[in-house]
Order: C-alpha cells, then structure tokens, then sequence
C-alpha cells in the first residue's frame, strides 16, 4: 500500500528532529555537568569550613591550657612573695640571729669605706670624696654630673 504524502515527513523535518535531540541531549549534560560542578563546590566549601572549626578548636584548648598555667604561676608568684615577707620579717630575722648564735659585733678597719658629697654651689656639679680609714691614701676626687 502506497504511503500518504501528507504522513511523510520531509528530509527536513527529520534532521530538525535529530537536531533537536541534540540538542536536548546537549542541554541535559551541561546541566548536568553545572550540577555536579556546584556539588563539589559545595563539597569543598563544607570540607573547609569543617577544617577551620577544628583548628579554631584545638586552638581554643591551647588558651584553655595557656590560661590555666598562667593561673598557676600567678598563685605560685603570690605564695612566693608571702614566703618572702615572711622571711624578710624583723620576728623571722631575730629568730635566726638567736637560733645561729649570730651577735653583732663591730665593723673591721678594713671593711669601713666613707664617701663625703660636698656641693659647692647649688648650679654647679657635686664632688665625690672617698676616703679610707685603714690605709693612708689621699682622698679622691671625682665630678659626678
């Protein structure tokens, strides 16, 4: 049986059909492609944000750790500064003048040093004098600004 004109299709037609396929199948892989390329950007943007929060918070427990020990160090300077006045007290230093059987006793000759300031006038530089008093030696003299 002999075909209608009117069903047959034009060479035309056909290829603007092939064409249109390939287009389709063009537009559904470069979607697609968009796609899967947002999704690894998206990947990677979770990825990295998920790094820097760990590292923020290892960070934050090394302050933890820091503060802490700071904490310690200030109690321990404290405890130290009350050992110190306790030992430096006049109650603590006699105790152990009579616990070592320390008197006082008079300076050596040799272990007497005097220095004498004499201000010419009040504008002008001080003189140092210093004498000794176990040897003979004349006083020297020195200018101090």
């Amino acid at each position: 049986m002999p075909k209608r004109i009117s069903t047959i299709k034009p060479r035309e037609n056909i290829r603007r059909g092939q064409r249109q396929q390939e287009n389709t199948k063009k537009w559904y892989t470069s979607f697609f492609a968009r796609l899967i390329f947002m999704a690894i950007l998206i990947c990677i943007a979770v990825n990295i944000r998920i790094y820097y929060n760990q590292r923020a918070e290892l960070l934050n427990r090394e302050i933890v750790k820091i503060d802490r020990q700071i904490h310690e160090l200030d109690l321990e300077i404290e405890n130290l500064k009350k050992r110190k006045e306790e030992l430096c007290s006049f109650s603590n230093i006699t105790r152990r003048i009579r616990e070592e059987n320390l008197g006082l006793r008079y300076a050596q000759p040799h272990q007497i040093r005097r220095t004498v300031l004499i201000r010419r006038n009040p504008d002008e530089n001080y003189v140092v004098s210093n004498t000794q008093e176990s040897t003979g030696n004349a006083p020297r003299t020195a200018a101090a600004r």
